[in-house]
């Protein structure tokens, strides 16, 4: 099983003042670490303390010193294809009602 996590993404942002800043270029290196480390440090936050659980959090940043996978599509600038794209997962959501093991 790969669980992955679908995520849109603005290209900038506002100032504290509401001015919106554009950003042109980002750095999937990065990208990848931040990821990273926020899922696990929020699993982290939700396991049971043991020494089994922090073992297993250390082994994954460990392991991915890179930072966990980041697949980043390009641009999506028309809003139809923005529509669809969010339609699609509204439609289907990610999340099954059952599950089979």
């Amino acid at each position: 099983m790969n669980p992955y996590v679908h995520v849109l993404l603005a290209e900038g942002g506002l100032t504290k003042g509401g001015e919106w800043v554009s950003v042109s270029f980002l750095e999937y290196g990065v990208l990848r670490r931040i990821w990273q480390y926020q899922l696990l440090t929020m699993v982290k936050r939700v396991l049971p303390m043991s020494l089994e659980n922090s073992h297993l959090i250390d082994r994954l940043f460990r392991e991915h010193w890179e930072g966990f996978y980041v697949y980043a599509k390009r641009r999506v600038s028309k809003p139809r294809q923005i529509a669809g794209y969010i339609g699609r997962y509204l439609r289907h959501p990610a999340i099954a009602e059952s599950l089979y093991f």
